[in-house]
């Protein structure tokens, strides 16, 4: 590194400074304060700045460039071994991360390598730095909310159109959101054809509760009947996703309402049906359903512009019911959407690729026969398709042993909505917590993290109504010789899971997740959203919601909002 001695350096005889570690300097060149104190120097061939308090040096002898303090020193050089901070040298080997000069020479760097206690300090650093990264990158493929009727179409099975999630909590319309009918879904359950409660009209959006079977919507005595295990359909995803959704968008263009955008929901969910039996020509063909939604919201919008801008798909336990393989249920799922969105430009004209977002199968539906063949397949559908999104993993929610309750099904909704905002409306990219990389040092396996928001935490997750600590934190490996036993589980860096193991695992062994033989389909990782929706926790024991649900360190309060980490089943030294 050689410096260009700046014009206005005064010429001098040969000028002696002193060091501040004691000796003097002969300058040939040297600038001066109003009190006669050296400011810059040059001498020897060789670039000084002094202060009162550090002394900037470029320095053959050490290398490159240095920074001592008032007692000489080193806080920081770059020297011919790599850069030292603190006396603690980094190797230009070891660099994930840099910042160089012009010339190559390296200023500043985040090193992932696995080893001391620094190294993964800074390789936590690192992830963190990189999930800001993967959150603002600019998705150019989904839509923008821009037309006058933007339909979201939610189709899956019975946790997309709120089996047992009654009563339903969202009563009051808001923001000027419609449904087709009177209410989120049709008349039936099951029937292929989308037949709307009260007529093709666009009603202003709320939830409802109807029977399993029937169209009718259930008045609040009837509802306030229902015994424990009913299967009526209540509060139901869609509802609070569309208006956190435009809570949001209202927000960000600072106004009460913004009228001349509307956003329209269709609920089109068919319970306990795979992939294969929604898709397009199954017998029944259900896909219908969705067919029957998109034309006759053409019809009712008129002259209006509408546009599909997304399917928000809840589906997967079946298929764990029915051993669908992983590739099968990714080719089956990939050709649906790809059904749906061509089904929606023959509508709707031009080009109707709307994003596609999912949750991840798990909880008490989750299966390990086939190492979590649907959830991994969700997540790497995830990692795979442009414009398609794992939004999160069912597992965290509020549940009735399965199926949610109200406030689960309300509280995913909300969290639907945040990240739909996130690429609808900002059009950025979105991840959830989620593995980056698996790798074993010795007896320690190591899993980088990406964090969409704060720091990777543990907590206690919510199994039906009760806040639990699982065992490990959800984490089992498994090799040829069995489980490994676990000593701990920790957090290292913010973003680093350690598993610290009793023996040394295989090079074949697999790192699981939410696995079902050991945590039920649940863990204990999430990361640290502190965003606040739109909604509380609510307890109304009169209109027939179960003790249980009574829960006073959440009544009244807004619903947590983690991003918790996604179901999986890896191979040591995965990477994606």
């Amino acid at each position: 590194m050689n410096f260009k001695v700046p014009e206005f350096v005064k010429a001098a005889e040969k000028v002696l400074i002193a060091h501040p570690d004691g000796h003097t300097i002969e300058a040939e060149h040297a600038f001066f304060d109003d009190f006669g104190n050296v400011l810059m120097a040059y001498a020897q061939g060789r670039l000084k700045l002094y202060s009162n308090e550090v002394s900037i040096e470029d320095t053959d002898d050490l290398g490159y460039f240095s920074i001592s303090d008032a007692k000489g020193r080193r806080i920081f050089a770059i020297t011919n071994e790599g850069v030292e901070i603190a006396g603690i040298l980094f190797s230009p080997s070891n660099y994930d991360f840099i910042v160089s000069d012009a010339k190559g020479n390296i200023l500043f760097d985040v090193s992932k390598q696995a080893g001391s206690t620094l190294d993964l300090e800074s390789r936590g650093v690192y992830n963190l730095i990189r999930s800001k990264e993967r959150l603002s990158e600019i998705d150019s493929l989904s839509p923008r909310i821009t037309a006058g009727i933007n339909h979201i179409v939610t189709y899956g099975q019975s946790l997309a159109m709120g089996n047992e999630g009654w009563p339903h909590l969202t009563r009051t319309p808001i923001y000027g959101n419609k449904m087709l009918g009177n209410s989120p879904r049709p008349g039936s359950n099951a029937d292929p054809a989308f037949v709307p409660v009260g007529g093709n009209v666009f009603a202003d959006l709320i939830a409802t509760t109807q029977a399993n079977s029937g169209a009718a919507i259930l008045t609040e005595p009837q509802i306030a009947a229902l015994t424990p295990g009913d299967q009526s359909r209540g509060e139901s995803i869609d509802v609070s996703a569309l208006n956190q959704l435009k809570k949001l968008l209202n927000d960000k263009f600072m106004v009460d309402n913004d009228a001349t955008r509307t956003l329209l929901s269709t609920n089109c969910a068919v319970g306990g049906r795979s992939v294969a039996e929604l898709s397009k020509n199954a017998t029944p063909e259900l896909f219908q359903c969705v067919q029957d939604a998109i034309s006759i919201s053409k019809s009712v919008a008129g002259a209006a512009a509408i546009r599909h801008v997304a399917t928000i798909y809840n589906q997967g336990e079946q298929d764990y019911n029915v051993a669908t393989s992983k590739a099968s249920y990714k080719a089956a799922l990939k050709q649906l959407r790809t059904d749906i969105d061509l089904e929606a430009t023959a509508v709707y004209g031009a080009s109707n690729q709307g994003a596609f977002f999912t949750y991840q199968t798990g909880g008490s539906y989750a299966e390990d026969a086939n190492q979590l063949a649907v959830a991994m397949a969700q997540l790497e559908l995830s990692l795979e398709e442009p414009g398609w999104y794992l939004a999160m993993p069912a597992y965290p929610y509020h549940d009735e042993g399965g199926h949610l309750t109200p406030n689960g099904y309300r509280n995913m909704g909300c969290k639907y909505g945040q990240v739909l905002y996130h690429v609808l409306v900002e059009g950025k990219k979105w991840r959830p917590t989620s593995p980056t990389e698996i790798t074993l040092s010795e007896s320690r396996i190591l899993i980088d993290c990406h964090v969409p928001f704060g720091d990777l935490q543990f907590k206690n997750v919510w199994v039906g109504n009760t806040a639990t600590d699982y065992l490990n934190k959800g984490f089992r490996v498994s090799d040829a010789q069995g489980n490994v036993p676990i000593a701990g589980v920790s957090i290292l860096g913010k973003s680093i899971i350690a598993i610290d193991c009793l023996r040394v695992p295989d090079p074949n062994a697999i790192v699981w997740y939410a696995d079902k033989t050991s945590h039920a389909g649940n863990g204990n990782v999430c990361d640290s959203d502190s965003f606040r929706p739109m909604y509380n926790y609510e307890f109304d024991g009169a209109r027939g919601m179960e003790s249980d649900e009574n829960i006073p360190s959440l009544v009244g309060k807004p619903y947590e909002m983690n991003n918790w980490m996604v179901a999986f089943a890896l191979p040591l030294g995965w990477k994606g």
